[in-house]
């Protein structure tokens, strides 16, 4: 008995179409017996490969590789019907035929027609192949020294747009870099790399001088620009455009023209998502991520990739805004993918959910959802990360849930950090104060001591600010958040209550 093999992985891969027009383009032949004997099997399960030998002695192994290429042949087939890039090089195909039969009427109304296609879309390099076949075959065109003059100006035009698209992509690539490796652009390094980029006078184009694919590089790099500049309608309106330029609707079902469209809409409405994020949209923000649900659900599954985007953004908006309510279903969605999701994000964001989520919660009063959520925080540091104020942050709720939860077995101490947060001044002063008073209360002898100490611990972290003018414009994660804490205490409110 064999495992599943590719043959099998290909076959269980079509669709019933695509299986019915195999069957018919096989009938009766050798290659279509063996479909037969193979195609009834199930996803997962074993074949007889004896039973196959027997039914086929001596040329198992050469049907099988035939029935691999008519399957092959038949997807490729139908991915040439239905795609652009497969539509474009039959038009192309049938031009050189029609010019080698010297059918030269029929191939001059085929090329204008095909020009005008190619124009409308503005692909610079589909332009540029055809403006060259006509410079070639420019006597079976019948054309004259002008008209050759024209053609090559257009290529070197095209060829020019050609160069300027593919700086753009560079270009954006360089703003993604920026963006994503977690630098905070207000920083002097990053801020001149920038502002170095957007200095580029390819961007001095209006967009319409690019083709459809190039104007999304275009709208997204002028988006982050003007995010980057603090200009609030003009980056939400290039990101707007960014999502319109992808329209979805009069598409057919199942075309290739959908599906692509679909993911530069997906792409767009992230994009989208992290801009109204960024200047606190909350009502475009809900709109975003409606959109974006809408889309996924058309899209028939969601990319990892697209869900953390949504997910993250989410975590943060409900933070923000006071949704607590519903962090415990986007928890659920989280947990459920968390070992996929792990795999494919940054270390950061990893240790951030963890962070986030542990945070939402405390705040609704789940402690042991919010323990467990820290320990995840916990369990995932490494120390060749720069991961100090998240780990810190991380230690000091936990030891908030100790003091609400005493006679939970909740794995903590008191210990310093300060081999973790070595370097980092801030940090060791905050974790040096928060961690006396923590010490206080666990050997308080009772509530009224303890009363006593949350209105010294509140004070001691509100005169940080004032010893520090560093601290006031970098007050690490936990402090706002353990300051509604001691609050609910001395006021005798839960945290919800006080947001």
């Amino acid at each position: 008995m064999l495992k599943e093999d590719r043959l099998m992985a290909l076959i269980h891969s079509l669709s019933p179409n695509e299986k019915r027009k195999l069957s018919i383009r096989t009938e009766q032949t050798e290659i279509g017996k063996l479909y037969s004997l193979l195609k009834d099997i199930r996803p997962g399960s074993e074949f007889d490969e004896q039973t196959a030998k027997k039914a086929f002695p001596k040329k198992l192994i050469s049907l099988k590789n035939g029935l691999k290429g008519q399957i092959l042949r038949s997807l490729e087939s139908a991915f040439l019907k239905s795609s652009e890039e497969g539509k474009l090089n039959q038009q192309f195909n049938t031009l050189m035929i029609l010019q080698e039969r010297g059918l030269f009427e029929e191939m001059i109304s085929r090329y204008k027609k095909l020009e005008r296609q190619l124009s409308e879309s503005g692909k610079s390099v589909e332009i540029i192949r055809l403006l060259s076949f006509r410079e070639r075959k420019a006597d079976d065109f019948g054309d004259d020294r002008k008209t050759i003059l024209e053609t090559q100006k257009k290529i070197a035009h095209y060829s020019k747009v050609q160069f300027e698209e593919s700086e753009l992509r560079s270009i954006r690539a360089q703003v993604v870099d920026l963006i994503s490796e977690n630098v905070r652009m207000r920083k002097e390094k990053p801020k001149a790399a920038f502002h170095k980029l957007l200095a580029s006078s390819i961007l001095s184009h209006p967009p319409e001088y690019f083709s459809v694919e190039a104007q999304r590089d275009y709208h997204f790099v002028k988006c982050q620009q003007y995010r980057f500049e603090g200009r609030k309608e003009e980056a939400l309106a290039e990101a707007r455009r960014l999502v319109d330029i992808s329209p979805l609707a009069d598409l057919p079902e199942n075309s290739a023209q959908r599906r692509d469209n679909l993911f530069d809409c997906k792409m767009g409405l992230c994009n989208y998502l992290v801009v109204c994020d960024y200047f606190s949209e909350s009502h475009l923000f809900e709109q975003a991520l409606s959109a974006l649900d809408a889309v996924l659900q058309q899209a028939g599954k969601g990319e990892l990739l697209t869900l953390n985007t949504k997910w993250f953004l989410s975590l943060r908006y409900y933070l923000s805004c006071n949704k607590l309510e519903l962090i415990p279903e986007l928890s659920q969605e989280i947990d459920d993918q968390w070992e996929q999701l792990i795999v494919v994000i940054p270390y950061r964001r990893r240790l951030a959910y963890a962070y986030n989520l542990a945070i939402g919660f405390w705040f609704l009063g789940e402690l042991n959802a919010s323990y467990k959520w820290l320990s995840e925080l916990l369990r995932a540091y490494h120390k060749n990360h720069d991961v100090k104020d998240l780990i810190v942050a991380g230690r000091v709720i936990l030891h908030a849930i100790k003091a609400d939860m005493p006679n939970q077995p909740i794995v903590t101490s008191l210990d310093s950090t300060r081999r973790t947060i070595a370097g980092n001044e801030l940090l060791l002063k905050y974790e040096k104060k928060v961690f006396y008073y923590f010490s206080k209360l666990e050997s308080a002898p009772s509530q009224a001591s303890k009363n006593f100490i949350y209105k010294d611990f509140i004070e001691a972290l509100e005169n940080l600010k004032g010893e520090d003018v560093n601290f006031a414009k970098n007050t690490p994660p936990s402090y706002l958040e353990l300051q509604y804490w001691l609050r609910s205490k001395i006021e005798g409110k839960t945290m919800l209550e006080l947001l």
